[in-house]
């Protein structure tokens, strides 16, 4: 049964509305994300969501909010005139952020401190960092650490950036009621950076978080159903027959109109990584050559469809349609979705696969040691993701420099050199540097320490047990950066 939508407006946002069967549910959404954040104020949308529900707390209705890498979306479900006026009284909030005081500022910071412990105090570099960096959709789940240090006129500043009436839709489940105001600021919408790739891939990637990782860039309308049947695939392989993994956990983000990140991620203890790199690879390569099995297809089929024909299928599609019309994005219906399990096949299914093998990135915690079985395996070197490169040729060495200029290691084992346009660090194994026109944020934190972040998303940060002299090193290079990107991260 084909789901009926109907397009309008109110007040020049974008409504989409069906007479949905339940309880009304409705859904306001911002054109705004994760991915649209500069790095210096990732977790700004997030901060920004806190404040304008402090503003109308408290609240009645049931109601709910998430910050995704596309959007703000804010749910809300009750009879038409009650959701109707909550989202009233939410556009109504957006200009009165001015009415946000230092104390709620100080509260909703610490509630979101609680909320997302490890995202407020840490950056923390994901696939996507690793393929794009920190621009656009790299900064998805990157970490907001500088939440910390946003004012309120930061805050104010980005909703007239972004919360106007040109960049928001709403879904509603059913009739409209008369009495909806949606007031919001207009305006043009804020340009939108374009994800650009800086990883050549394939590619190995060692990781500071734990397990094995396996990204993919899959066209939008075919990610599901390969979600669905390499998953299948990938459990039976690493799971069933050899006891290395106990699940397999599945992602997907939105990267453009046409294409989606598709992740795999992997439970592997450390003493099983290098194997479960290497049975990845070869399953990848196996199904390639060989297709999907029987198996694998029948799961597509059968869980395709079932999520195509469940009971809140109309309603996450016109959620969808209210996101991706936003960012100018095709929407499959429930009834396309259920046509497209349908028609599956292995050969379908292998092409997809094959089409985005190139694009492929595996990540492994890199506590572990890939085997050169592994890397003859993959046939690719390991990146290691650090801020840090070689200085190969003995002209780009440092002039002498003052005992002031340098900092040495308390374990001996190395000295840092810090000039205008670079840092240094000497050691027996040979010199690296970090050029400071590399460097996109720098966190300083109350506990005395230092964190450098580059523009691939790359951080280092030094820390008084291991470096003489943090106090001076950490004021040096705060003098050289420039002051726009130097924030103040929280304390270990």
């Amino acid at each position: 049964m084909v789901t009926p939508v109907s397009c309008s407006h109110v007040d020049g946002v974008r409504v989409y509305q069906a007479d949905l069967p339940g309880v009304c549910c409705g859904t306001l959404v911002f054109g705004v994300g994760m991915r649209d954040e500069p790095v210096t104020l990732s977790g700004i949308t997030h901060l920004m969501e806190h404040l304008l529900f402090r503003l109308l707390e408290p609240i009645s209705i049931e109601h709910s909010a998430v910050v995704s890498d596309n959007s703000l979306t804010v749910y809300a479900s009750g009879s038409p005139e009650e959701v109707g006026q909550f989202f009233s009284d939410f556009t109504r909030a957006v200009p009165r952020l001015g009415e946000v005081t230092e104390q709620d500022l100080k509260f909703e910071k610490r509630i979101i401190s609680i909320e997302q412990p490890n995202y407020f105090t840490e950056s923390s570099a994901g696939l996507l960092t690793y393929r794009y960096g920190v621009h656009g959709v790299g900064l998805a789940n990157f970490g907001a650490p500088s939440t910390i240090d946003m004012t309120v006129q930061e805050v104010i500043d980005w909703a007239a950036r972004w919360l106007r009436g040109e960049n928001a839709t709403i879904a509603f489940s059913r009739t409209l009621p008369a009495t909806l105001d949606l007031s919001l600021p207009r305006g043009p919408v804020a340009h939108r950076e374009q994800p650009k790739g800086l990883l050549e891939t394939p590619a190995i990637v060692a990781s500071a978080k734990g397990g094995v990782a396996v990204s993919l860039l899959v066209p939008r309308h075919d990610v599901n159903l390969l979600q669905i049947a390499l998953s299948h695939e990938l459990f039976i392989s690493l799971r069933h027959r050899r006891g290395l993994i106990y699940d397999v956990e599945t992602f997907t983000t939105p990267i453009d109109g046409k294409l989606s990140e598709l992740v795999f991620v992997l439970d592997p203890t450390i003493n099983h990584v290098d194997t479960t790199v290497r049975v990845v690879a070869e399953t990848l390569k196996q199904i390639a050559a060989a297709g999907f099995s029987e198996e694998a297809v029948d799961s597509a089929r059968i869980h395709g469809t079932a999520q195509a024909q469940r009971t809140f299928a109309g309603l996450d599609y016109l959620d969808r349609l209210a996101e991706d019309s936003l960012r100018g994005w095709p929407t499959r219906s429930p009834e396309q979705k259920e046509k497209d399990a349908a028609g599956v096949t292995s050969e379908k299914l292998t092409k997809v696969l094959s089409g985005s093998a190139a694009s492929a990135i595996i990540a492994y915690d890199e506590a572990a040691s890939l085997r050169k079985k592994t890397l003859k395996t993959l046939a690719l070197t390991v990146t290691s993701f650090t801020p840090w490169t070689p200085v190969d040729n003995a002209l780009l060495m440092p002039a002498g420099r003052t005992a002031k200029s340098k900092w040495h290691a308390k374990d001996g084992k190395g000295t840092l050199i810090v000039t205008e346009t670079a840092l240094f660090n000497i050691e027996t194994a040979g010199t690296r540097k970090i050029l400071f026109e590399d460097i996109v944020m720098a966190g300083d934190r109350a506990c005395g320490c230092l964190t450098l972040v580059d523009h691939r998303g790359q951080s280092i940060e030094f820390q008084a047990d291991d470096w003489k002299r943090l106090k001076s090193l950490k004021r040096r290079m705060i003098e050289i950066l420039d002051p726009a990107l130097v924030r103040t991260f929280p304390k270990h």
